[in-house]
C-alpha cells in the first residue's frame, strides 16, 4: 500500500528529519523570503542553479549566487581556484550552508545532493523553486547579459 502523506512530502535522504546527518533540509516562500530580507550572511548562501539564459529572461532571487548545474555539473568537487573561475565568486566553506533554488526543484535537490556528497554538512532545497517564488509575487532582480551573478544587485 502506499503512503500518500509520504509522496505529499519533500523527499529527504534521512527518514529521521530531526537528524541532520544525510539529510537536505527544504525551504518554502516564507523562508526564502525572510532569509533574503537578513544581511548577507557568511554562514548560508542562497544559490540558483539555473542556466545564465534563464536569469536573463526571468530574473533571479535578489542576493543569490549562479552556478549554472547543467553548464557545470562537476562543480562541487573541482578544486577552489577551479570554482572561482568558473563561477565567478569563491567557493562557500563547507560548513556554510547551501541553499539551492532553480525552476521548479529538480536541479536544485540534484545540486544539494552533489553538494552533501562532497563535503557540505549543511544543504538545503527550495523546491518550490521559481514558479513558486513568482506564484507568491516574491521580488524579483533582472539580470542583464553578459553578468554573471555573484551576489550583488546590479
Amino acid at each position: 500500500m502506499i503512503d500518500a502523506r509520504r509522496l505529499s512530502r519533500p523527499y529527504t535522504t534521512s527518514d529521521n528529519p530531526e537528524s541532520s546527518e544525510g539529510t537536505i533540509k527544504y525551504y518554502n516562500f516564507s523562508d526564502i523570503k525572510e532569509l533574503i530580507k537578513a544581511p548577507p550572511s557568511s554562514t548560508r548562501a542562497l544559490i540558483d542553479v539555473r542556466e545564465n539564459n534563464e536569469l536573463y529572461h526571468h530574473g533571479t532571487i535578489p542576493g543569490s549566487l549562479n552556478i549554472p548545474l547543467n553548464s557545470f555539473p562537476e562543480v562541487f568537487t573541482i578544486t577552489a581556484d577551479e570554482f572561482e573561475r568558473l563561477v565567478g565568486f569563491t567557493r562557500p566553506k563547507k560548513d556554510v550552508e547551501l541553499i539551492f533554488f532553480c525552476h521548479a526543484g529538480i536541479r536544485s535537490f540534484q545540486a544539494a545532493f552533489r553538494a552533501k556528497m562532497a563535503g557540505w554538512s549543511h544543504v538545503g532545497n527550495y523546491s518550490g523553486g521559481w514558479v513558486d517564488w513568482t506564484e507568491n509575487r516574491g521580488k524579483v532582480l533582472k539580470v542583464n547579459p553578459p553578468e554573471l551573478m555573484t551576489g550583488k544587485e546590479t
